[in-house]
């Protein structure tokens, strides 16, 4: 009687995980976390452990982290020297702005196990936000000693970027790019750095490369704009801002961008319906507005005055 009990357990557990799986395919929140609960009451060992890692992901993508939180407790008690639920614990802590308890976690995930690469590299992320440029560096350096991370090159590309060792940055940026040639940041990153060194050109490249690679990503259209701004290739700029407001209508800098470069181009009513646009997108913009060099000439005119009392309403 006890055997056929205990098969029946197993097979109940196999049948909720079944559940759990079609309920996750289908994007049916709720009914994963229902499934993964009762099966982990005839779960025991690794089934036990994989079951309670998927109901705490599960939960903390639902948004519930109170609850997620209780679950990796759960198996940081039942699996004391499982690492990953310090990671995870650490993970939810960060969401929830806890920035103490999300380093002393992703520090106890590294004590238990020195090469995790994860924890490594989300720690050097917390520091960053931190401002402590030197854990840092040093935490991203401990990624690459156990995974050839194209992030984390790109990461310490942007690092050494924006101190200033641009020579550093470009070849931490390069590693990114031949690990991931696909992923535009870090393109993006390596056209920053390129300007930097007075390469305009490799810079242009890198910036058209990023902008095939995410249409949508603005940034790329103001650096863009503002390279041929600077070597007064007018209606380059107002092309590629044209073409960003296409692909990101809610930008309101590329709005901006575009108001300054009409106004080089002497079309003023254009340049000033573009800078309506802006601040009717954001009215903070007001504020740059009135230092903006490019408006200075305009600070008695009518329709520049408008703006700013339409923006301050």
């Amino acid at each position: 009687m006890k055997e056929k009990v205990g098969k029946m357990k197993d097979g109940n557990t196999q049948i909720y995980i079944s559940l759990a799986n079609k309920a996750k395919e289908e994007n049916r929140a709720g009914d994963t976390i229902h499934f993964l609960q009762l099966a982990l009451k005839g779960a025991e060992g690794e089934e036990r452990l994989e079951l309670l890692f998927a109901l705490a992901m599960e939960l903390e993508e639902a948004g519930d982290l109170f609850s997620a939180l209780d679950v990796f407790g759960r198996i940081q008690r039942e699996y004391p020297e499982e690492a990953g639920a310090d990671y995870g614990m650490a993970m939810v802590h960060e969401s929830l702005g806890e920035v103490k308890k999300a380093e002393r976690y992703y520090l106890s995930a590294l004590n238990k196990a020195p090469d995790y690469a994860s924890a490594a590299f989300f720690l050097a992320n917390l520091y960053d936000t931190c401002g402590r440029g030197e854990l840092e560096e040093y935490y991203y350096h401990q990624v690459l000693k156990t995974d050839e991370d194209y992030m984390t090159y790109n990461n310490l590309g942007s690092f050494y970027e924006e101190r200033g060792q641009y020579g550093k940055a470009k070849a931490y940026l390069e590693k990114s790019i031949a690990l991931r040639g696909d992923y535009f940041l870090s393109h993006f990153n390596l056209g920053v750095v390129e300007k930097a060194l007075g390469n305009r050109e490799a810079a242009q490249r890198a910036y058209l490369k990023a902008l095939d690679l995410n249409p949508g990503y603005e940034n790329v259209y103001l650096n863009l704009s503002a390279l041929y701004i600077e070597d007064f290739f007018y209606e380059k700029s107002e092309k590629i801002l044209h073409l960003g407001i296409k692909n990101a209508p809610k930008a309101y800098n590329l709005y901006y961008n575009l108001s300054c470069s009409m106004l080089h181009l002497h079309r003023e009513e254009e340049a000033f319906a573009m800078m309506q646009k802006a601040l009717e997108l954001s009215s903070d913009l007001a504020m740059f507005l009135k230092t903006d060099e490019d408006f200075i000439p305009y600070h008695e005119d009518e329709r520049y005055q408008r703006l700013l009392e339409e923006a301050e309403k």
